[in-house]
């Protein structure tokens, strides 16, 4: 393994992290769908500089093929590789907003039973709530998106679900910071081995 080649995919793996960290505390979800996509990317150019620097040394070319061996096998990593090409090359958006609401009631309200809640385009609400003697109450609900939620993608034709697991462990589905924080731990490990390899 070349050294530049392992200095260029450390530089990548901080760009993960800043990602991550940008992502966690993003005030929107066109800001959060920013850093994924900048994740994925990060992601995908730590593979990229690794097999560039594998050339011409047969230990690290056995290595890699292993690697990316293991990301087609593994959910997660499959995932991310092909959730990154559906977002570089494909139209549908590879996340959701996830919405938090709160609901407003006027005081004095006391109890209430709400029968129906609906939201609308542009995260309008439409609320129908009573009272518990049966009066109707105005109440109303705000919602706002705290994070993304990674959805299934489409490359090529082929459909990748969102992983449930990674080299083992459990995943909660579609849990986006729960995916990056694995992805870090992995690839950390992944930089690691490769570290071992340099010849130049």
């Amino acid at each position: 393994m070349r050294r530049l080649a392992l200095q260029r995919a450390n530089q990548e793996l901080r760009h993960m992290r800043e990602a991550y960290e940008c992502l966690r505390i993003a005030q929107n979800f066109d800001q959060a769908e920013r850093y994924w996509s900048g994740f994925l990317d990060a992601h995908q150019r730590v593979y990229n500089r690794l097999s560039a620097g594998k050339t011409g040394h047969p230990a690290s070319v056995r290595w890699m093929i292993d690697k990316l061996r293991e990301r087609r096998d593994d959910p997660l990593l499959q995932y991310l590789h092909q959730a990154r090409h559906a977002d570089e090359h494909g139209l549908v958006r590879i996340a959701e907003p996830d919405l938090l609401g709160q609901l407003h009631v006027p005081l004095g309200a006391g109890g209430m039973h709400v029968q129906r809640i609906e939201l609308g385009p542009g995260r309008t609400v439409r609320l129908e709530a009573t009272s518990l003697s049966g009066e109707p109450v105005a109440a109303s609900a705000a919602f706002t998106i705290i994070h993304l939620r990674v959805v299934a993608v489409e490359n090529r034709g082929v459909r990748y679900d969102t992983p449930e697991d990674h080299l083992g462990r459990v995943l909660t589905r579609g849990s986006l910071i729960e995916i990056c924080h694995c992805a870090l731990e992995y690839t950390r490990t992944l930089l690691s081995d490769a570290n071992r390899l340099i010849a130049d």
